[in-house]
Parts: C-alpha cells; structure tokens; sequence
C-alpha cells in the first residue's frame, strides 16, 4: 500500500517539501479517502511505522463508510417519517408483545391527544372508551395473524366515541416485533 513513498527532492521548489507520502483510506476494497503527509526533510518510512499507518486507514475507512451509511439511513428515516406523518389515515404502530404505542403518525396524535411523550407510555388499551382490564398478553389474541382486522370502541381526545376497525400488519423493526394498524371509522 505504501510501497510508493519517496522522496521528492526534485520537487523542492513546492513549499520547501522534500518528503511526501500519501495513504489511501479503503471501505470494501475502493479509495474512499486520502491522508497526504509532507514533510521538508528528506526522509523514508520504517517497516513498523508503515503498518501503523496502514492499520490507522483501514480503521478510518471503516469509520468513514460506517459515518456514510448511518448519514443515509437517517434521511431515509427522515423522509419515510415526513410520508408517515402526511397520511390522513391514522396510523397506530403498536409493540407485539407488550401492546404499548412505540409511535403514531400526526393524524393520529391530534384524533387521541397525545404527544409523543405520553404516547410513548400508553398501550392500546389505553385508548379503549371504556376501562379495560385487558392485560398485555391479551395483545397477541388480538394480533393472532401476521395481517388483519378487529375493531375496538376508542375514545378520542374530546370524548367522542368511535367504533374503530383497525387492519394491522406485523413487522419487525430493529429486531422488536411490531404492528402497524391503521385505523378507519365506518
């Protein structure tokens, strides 16, 4: 990789450089970036000090490339969020296993009140017209497929009460089994 270090007393009109390495930073086998070092005195590299450095460009390679993809992954979040939330549908995504609220689109915190706070904290259950005991567990009879559709009478943030038929779709998120349920009035 460094093989090519020289020195360039030829170029001595540039700076006063007399020494110049270049060390090429590699994700998946391509170029992805550049570390150039100059030095004004004529010097050569060791064997030990070349692995360093080739050692250091293979780990900011990575970096570099892992800091690319998470940069990309949170636009797409972003846009798909910016999508979630401009439907007029209300969108509920509810956790399997517990039944708590892991988030809701704009739509549906204005219909039930909430802010993502409070949301957070509340299970389906919770939005029921009338007191439940329904315990967690209970999540999974409602959810028995991996699509599907059951109704629930929910109350909405003035009071109202609404017979909700609510089609759900089962996903996994980050390895966290979820269900997405949209909800329609008749």
């Amino acid at each position: 990789m460094l093989e090519d270090f020289e020195s360039v007393e030829q170029h001595t009109d540039v700076g006063g450089i007399k020494s110049i390495i270049s060390v090429p930073f590699f994700s998946k086998n391509k170029v992805i970036g550049l570390l150039m070092l100059s030095s004004k005195e004529s010097r050569t590299i060791s064997k030990e000090n070349q692995s360093i450095l080739e050692a250091i460009s293979r780990d900011i390679g990575t970096a570099i490339s892992k800091f690319i993809t998470e940069q990309e992954l949170i636009a797409k979040q972003l846009s798909l969020m910016s999508i979630f939330d401009a439907l007029v549908e209300l969108l509920l995504v509810v956790d399997g296993k517990s039944g708590y609220l892991v988030m809701a689109n704009k739509a549906a915190k204005e219909e039930f009140g909430l802010s993502d706070k409070q949301l957070t904290k509340m299970t389906i259950f919770e939005l029921l017209a009338m007191p439940s005991n329904t315990e967690s567990s209970d999540i999974l009879t409602m959810f028995s497929d991996k699509t599907g559709e059951f109704s629930l009478l929910m109350k909405t943030a003035d009071g109202e009460k609404i017979d909700y038929n609510i089609s759900y779709y089962s996903y996994t998120v980050e390895k966290r089994d979820v269900y997405v349920c949209i909800l329609r009035t008749e």
